[in-house]
């Protein structure tokens, strides 16, 4: 998190938000259809793999008030390649989504979001489309 406001006075706060990540997959040696369940099967794979994925997500927020909050959501999200039996599926993922959310902190410990965005642009094997969500967190 990067604060580009002067302060971290609520209702004053204007923060970049920067987080990476990676999923990472382990070998599979008995998908749900391998060949080893069905028999007389030949084009099954026995084993699959799958190449970790790699996120970068962002957010510019910008509080309204000291109860409420907008921010700017962007994400990337790069890899995860399958190969079955060895052989690569040609389906490496490349996506950009981009989206908002208008967000509350209403009482202690809790907030309240609702945001939305889509795909903006991707390669032919990403996702494709939009969502809306409703958030409530809680902590304790």
């Amino acid at each position: 998190v990067i604060r580009l406001s002067s302060n971290w006075k609520p209702g004053n706060r204007t923060t970049l938000e920067l987080l990476p990540s990676m999923d990472v997959y382990t070998e599979n040696s008995s998908p749900p259809l391998s060949s080893t369940r069905f028999a007389n099967t030949r084009f099954i794979a026995d084993r699959t793999l799958q190449n970790p994925m790699f996120r970068m997500e962002g957010h510019l927020t910008q509080d309204i008030s000291s109860e409420f909050w907008v921010s700017l959501d962007a994400q990337y999200n790069f890899g995860g390649a399958t190969y079955a039996d060895g052989v690569g599926q040609d389906n490496q993922q490349s996506w950009l989504g981009l989206g908002g959310t208008l967000g509350s902190n209403l009482w202690p410990g809790g907030t309240l979001s609702f945001n939305g965005g889509g795909v903006v642009a991707r390669n032919q094997s990403s996702p494709d489309g939009w969502q809306v969500r409703f958030v409530v967190i809680q902590a304790f």
